[in-house]
C-alpha cells in the first residue's frame, strides 16, 4: 500500500504580511508613480532630519526666527529686497487664488493641493522629534 505524501508548505512572516499587504495594489489603488514615491520618501527623510535637529537644536531656534523677523523688517523700510522666483523652484505647484480670498483659504488650498507631501514630511517630523 503506498502513501501519499502531500507537501506541506508554510509561509514566512514576511511573505504572509506581504500578501496580506499587497503593495503594487496599493500603489495603483492610490495612483503613485515611482517619481511621486522617491518624493515622498525625500520629503519624510527631510522631516526626520528637521524633527531630529528641531529636539536637538531647538534652543537656537530663538536665533533663527530673530534674524528672520529682522530680515522682515529690514525689507519693509527697503533697506533689504528679497525675492523668490517661484518659477525655479521645483516642485512647488501654484495655485489659482480667488479674487478677495484670506490668507487662511489660499493656505488651505495649498495644503488639499499637497497633502501627501505634507503628510510624509509630518510623519518624518514627528519620527525625527521623538528618536532626538
Amino acid at each position: 500500500m503506498e502513501e501519499q505524501v502531500t507537501a506541506v508548505t508554510q509561509q514566512g512572516w514576511f511573505q504572509s504580511l506581504k500578501q496580506k499587504l499587497n503593495v503594487d495594489a496599493l500603489v495603483k489603488k492610490m495612483n503613485l508613480s515611482k517619481s511621486r514615491m522617491i518624493e515622498i520618501g525625500i520629503y519624510l527623510s527631510i522631516g526626520f532630519i528637521a524633527g531630529f535637529l528641531f529636539k536637538k537644536y531647538g534652543k537656537y531656534l530663538f536665533v533663527v526666527l530673530a534674524t528672520i523677523v529682522g530680515i522682515f523688517i529690514l525689507q519693509q523700510f527697503n533697506i533689504v529686497d528679497v525675492a523668490i522666483n517661484w518659477n525655479k523652484i521645483q516642485g512647488i505647484q501654484p495655485i489659482a487664488v480667488p479674487v478677495g480670498a484670506d490668507v487662511w483659504s489660499i493656505y488651505w488650498a495649498w495644503i488639499k493641493l499637497h497633502f501627501i507631501v505634507i503628510l510624509s514630511f509630518s510623519v518624518g517630523f514627528f519620527v525625527g522629534f521623538k528618536v532626538g
